[in-house]
């Protein structure tokens, strides 16, 4: 830092203005996040902060440039003006760990002997708090990026291209919906449905701020959700509406930011061991009908020789469950699925001579991009649009492991759960069956069918 430059902030967090809004005072000196473009940021100095750094305490000091009022601690976080800063002037800046766009973003934090001292963070709506500190990389509502007008006006620079990207990446998303053979209540919806995504990548090519670009996100979501509103039902029921980017992080790669319960995340997996939970997130604005909610995942019920004796015996002890809404699925069992010889990603536990199964996160993830332990239930969405998803667990007892990853949400428009699973009236040779995938009739992945009833490609199949 040098003293005489000045600087602009401007939270970490998307939805909390990262690529729109800048830090400035109110009157009352209270701190908002206000929307501007970078060049409205460097011709307002209510928006630039001079900092300077007391080499005896090691300590901050942030200064309005337009109120010459220092940030202060009494109690929560504004400015005052003062003759010269004192304790409550003082400041930690501490780093973040997560590049963002190019750059860190800092905690601002109220020095205290503890270890949770109190940090500005910014809340909802444009209002700011003093919150204890979170030292996790989730936590983006407490960091702030410190820049100058210059690197400001590159970075929103840099923020419009990243932004337009996302912009086309939600219109392909919508523009797969279109594609999913289907039938409409309404003839007019195809055709006004093109006209609508034209004129949005019209709007998006022609677009030069992240405000502009950030409402056409917006509009590009409601433009998908409003199209699957109008009626329309896939004509082949296995080839279902892909809306799993309405999930919020459904890949959990780099944490479980969207979701409830903290859940241990590595190698793209969340994991529980020994812990109830419930790891989940209500999605809202859904149009009515019918929905799948996928996972791939599964519980060790108890240790790996347990649960494979009890699971010989026909004892299924798991108690975790895959739900949507009021209806739910047990999850799969570790030992739906047993390989005849070992990934080497990872820990593996043999189950017998020649036996494997997972037994610690990379060994899991290394499953699951083969594509096993994968579950599904159905729910339906009324009148309220919204529908709570997730895993959980009432009883974690010794040993008791659940690992998932790559959640999915697909939508059947009219079509009732009962047509999703239909029977249909075609026996099929086993043989032929294993190249699909297989559910038994409680949502689990079966690797190996063998006679009986089956659901397969969403219709329920009888193997001879």
């Amino acid at each position: 830092q040098e003293d005489t430059l000045k600087y602009c902030i401007r939270n970490e967090a998307e939805d909390r203005g990262r690529y729109s809004s800048f830090l400035k005072p109110t009157a009352t000196g209270q701190l908002k996040w206000v929307a501007m473009t970078a060049d409205e940021a460097a011709a307002n100095d209510s928006a630039a902060w001079y900092i300077t750094f007391t080499p005896q305490n090691q300590y901050y000091q942030l200064r309005n440039a337009a109120t010459g009022q220092y940030m202060t601690y009494s109690g929560g976080i504004k400015t005052a003006a003062k003759t010269a800063p004192a304790a409550s002037e003082n400041w930690h800046l501490m780093r973040g760990r997560v590049d963002v766009d190019g750059q860190r973003g800092y905690w601002i934090i109220h020095p205290e002997s503890n270890w949770t001292p109190r940090c500005l963070q910014a809340n909802a709506n444009g209002n700011t708090g003093q919150v204890a500190f979170n030292i996790a990389n989730s936590a983006e509502a407490q960091r702030w990026l410190i820049m100058t007008a210059e690197q400001t006006k590159a970075a929103e620079a840099k923020a419009v291209e990243l932004m337009r990207t996302q912009v086309a990446e939600a219109l392909n998303q919508v523009k797969a919906l279109t594609e999913v053979p289907h039938t409409c209540a309404d003839a007019a919806t195809d055709a006004a449905m093109q006209l609508q995504l034209a004129s949005l990548e019209e709007r998006m090519a022609a677009a030069v701020s992240t405000t502009e670009l950030q409402s056409l996100k917006n509009e590009v979501r409601q433009a998908g959700i409003g199209f699957l509103a109008a009626g329309v039902t896939p004509t082949d029921l296995s080839n279902p509406f892909d809306v799993t980017y309405l999930l919020a992080n459904p890949t959990i790669d780099e944490g479980t930011d969207g979701w409830t319960g903290a859940a241990t995340v590595n190698y793209g997996c969340g994991e529980f061991y020994e812990k109830t939970f419930d790891f989940s997130q209500t999605v809202r604005d859904l149009p009515q009908g019918t929905y799948a909610f996928c996972v791939q995942g599964f519980q060790r019920p108890g240790s790996t020789t347990a649960s494979y004796q009890d699971y010989k015996a026909g004892n299924n002890r798991v108690n975790a469950i895959l739900y949507a809404g009021a209806k739910s699925q047990k999850l799969a069992h570790i030992c739906d699925t047993i390989l005849s010889r070992r990934l080497n990603k990872g820990n593996e536990s043999a189950v017998t001579s020649g036996k494997y199964v997972p037994n610690d996160m990379q060994s899991a993830s290394a499953y699951f991009e083969r594509g096993l332990y994968d579950n599904r239930v159905l729910g339906t969405v009324g009148t309220d649009g919204s529908l709570k998803v997730g895993v959980k667990s009432t009883n974690m007892a010794t040993a008791y492991w659940v690992i998932f990853d790559n959640f999915r949400l697909y939508y059947y428009g009219s079509a009732t759960a009962d047509e999703v699973t239909g029977v249909e009236g075609v026996a099929m040779e086993s043989q032929q069956t294993r190249k699909e995938t297989v559910y038994d009739l409680q949502g689990r992945r079966v690797a190996n069918p063998q006679r009986g009833l089956y659901i397969v490609n969403g219709k329920k199949i009888v193997i001879k």
